[in-house]
Parts: structure tokens; sequence; C-alpha cells
């Protein structure tokens, strides 16, 4: 495979990064919240609603949302619904499939042809051997 001779210029005039490169940012600032502190901070701080009941009552943003959410599940709307049951009782995972049995090889030559012919008879009938009943 051939290689373009512009890449090999440019690997050429490549510089490596060193440890006092300005183009080096070290990150987030310190001091700098992060997305979860500032959600927290406005989902904990408590407001004047209507709860459920009718009473004008000081929740925290978060128990308002809680209940716009089951209001919604109850008028009918189906992601709402499925956002509080696995919220409330956990995700439903699937059903494993029906693992069958193995098929189990039968060795026919120890069978007589009247002993084959008299088992193609039973399950014909779909009787139980007598001989194999229990009681």
């Amino acid at each position: 495979m051939a290689v373009n001779p512009k890449s090999l210029k440019n690997l050429e005039k490549a510089v490596r990064f060193t440890k006092d490169d300005p183009r080096i940012k070290g990150g987030r600032t310190k001091g700098t919240r992060n997305r979860r502190t500032i959600f927290l901070n406005f989902l904990n701080r408590k407001t004047e609603c209507t709860d459920p009941d009718g009473n004008t009552v000081q929740l925290p943003l978060a128990d308002q949302v809680a209940i716009a959410i089951i209001k919604k599940a109850a008028e009918g709307h189906v992601s709402a619904a499925s956002f509080v049951f696995d919220n409330a009782f956990g995700k439903i995972t699937d059903i494993p499939p029906v693992i069958e049995p193995p098929k189990q090889q039968v060795d026919w030559s120890k069978y007589t042809e009247e002993d084959i012919i008299q088992l193609t008879a039973l399950i014909a009938k779909g009787q139980p051997d007598e001989k194999n009943k229990t009681n």
C-alpha cells in the first residue's frame, strides 16, 4: 500500500505536546458546578403549589414534577405511565426464552421391529404404555 507523501510532510511538521503547552487546558476550572449539582439545587427549592388534594402547600420542585408525571400517567399518557411504573416497581426485564431440553438420541438397534411397531401404535393412540402406568 502506498503512503501519501502529503501525510508524511504533515507528520514531519507535527509537534508533540509538552507539559507547559498553553493549548492544554486543565479541564473544568475550580468552583464550576456540574449539571447534577445545578439540577439538584433547583429541584430541592420549595415553591407554592396546589397538591393533589387541592390544598395550597410549599413543595420541592422535584415533588411537583413527580405529581405532574403521575397526573399525565393517570390521563393515559403511555410513556408517562411507563416511567412511573419503572421507577416505582423497577423495570420489567425480558422473559428469558424457554430452553428446550436436548433431544435424546435413541439407540434403535436394541429394539426389535415388533417393539417399534407397538411404540408407534401407542403414540398414534395417544395413550401411555400400560406397563409404565402408575396408580
